[in-house]
């Protein structure tokens, strides 16, 4: 029964924002060691922060979205949650996060979740829970309203 779809695909810009930062990794290893020890050097050095960065600060919003697939969506609920307000202490991370989290996403992580806590709701059929974290999404960013027209119907159809 999957009724959102999850998209995880990375935007031409994206991959090249990817690039651009693997290749400032390696040129400024490069400067440090010469030939091909710097290059070897600065991608390593790329993949750790791209590996660490990522398990580390986008740890629940990632076990969320695996309970959200596998249709538990309590555990998906509590996850989000803890992203949520991980994100919310942590501001600087959610407004730098293409540099910091080498997150390509044009929403913001606290968008993403407000938006995932609304479907994990909708699921499980709580109208008025799902209504209030719409309804903060929509103050956050009024352009959700045009990028999900069909989540406003949503919402009603199931009550």
């Amino acid at each position: 029964m999957a009724m959102f779809k999850i998209d995880q695909s990375l935007s031409v810009y994206g991959l090249l924002i990817h690039f651009v930062i693997a290749m400032i990794f390696t040129l400024s290893f490069i400067l440090v060691i010469p030939e091909y020890w710097g290059a070897a050097f600065g991608y390593f050095a790329f993949c750790v922060v791209l590996f660490t960065q990522q398990r580390l600060h986008r740890n629940s919003f990632r076990v969320g979205m695996m309970f959200l697939k596998l249709n538990h969506y309590e555990a998906a609920l509590e996850s989000f949650t803890r992203s949520l307000e991980y994100f919310e202490e942590h501001p600087v991370l959610d407004k730098y996060r293409w540099p910091l989290l080498i997150s390509t996403s044009s929403f913001t992580c606290k968008e993403m979740c407000l938006r995932n806590i609304t479907a994990c709701h909708v699921l499980l059929k709580n109208k008025e829970q799902a209504s209030f974290y719409y309804d903060t999404l929509l103050c956050i960013n009024a352009d959700w309203k045009l990028k999900m027209p069909w989540y406003d119907e949503f919402l009603n159809k199931f009550y």
